[in-house]
């Protein structure tokens, strides 16, 4: 007898707690409208940081370091990378603000970093020259 009140007081208790996680895996429509936005989202991160990778040159905006230096730091600072319009027709207006804004900050990033790279590559260059004229023109080196 004290077997089937154990077994059945366990089975009840079962019982409840699969009840409880049930009720709790029932979602809310306006939940669901929240977790799609957030997909969304992290698509649209996910489409921009692929398509920056894809558009944005880091040979050309580091030969424009190099050949135009102050010019093209001044211009990678002052100008915002426009997003072609093409890649976010009949999405939602969620995909495109946060697609709009990943993209434009990394692509800035991306010009920037690039462009530094080429100014101080112009720049180291130009120190070793000057180095290595020095050391021949005062006999410092094992010449």
């Amino acid at each position: 007898m004290m077997k089937h009140s154990t077994l059945s007081l366990i089975s009840i208790t079962l019982l409840l707690i699969f009840g409880i996680v049930h009720a709790q895996q029932v979602v809310n429509p306006a939940q669901t409208t929240t977790s799609q936005q957030q997909l969304s989202v992290q698509q649209a991160i996910f489409d921009a940081n692929f398509d920056v990778r894809q558009q944005v040159s880091v040979m050309n905006w580091c030969l424009a370091g190099i050949f135009c230096q102050v010019w093209a730091l001044g211009y990678v600072v002052l100008d915002t990378p426009q997003v072609s319009p093409k890649r976010l027709l009949g999405k939602s207006p969620a995909y495109i603000t946060a697609y709009t804004a990943e993209y434009q900050r990394k692509a800035k990033n991306k010009r920037i970093r690039s462009t530094c790279l080429g100014v101080g590559t112009l720049y180291s260059l130009i120190g070793l020259v000057v180095l290595s004229t020095d050391f021949q023109l005062f006999n410092f080196g094992p010449y």
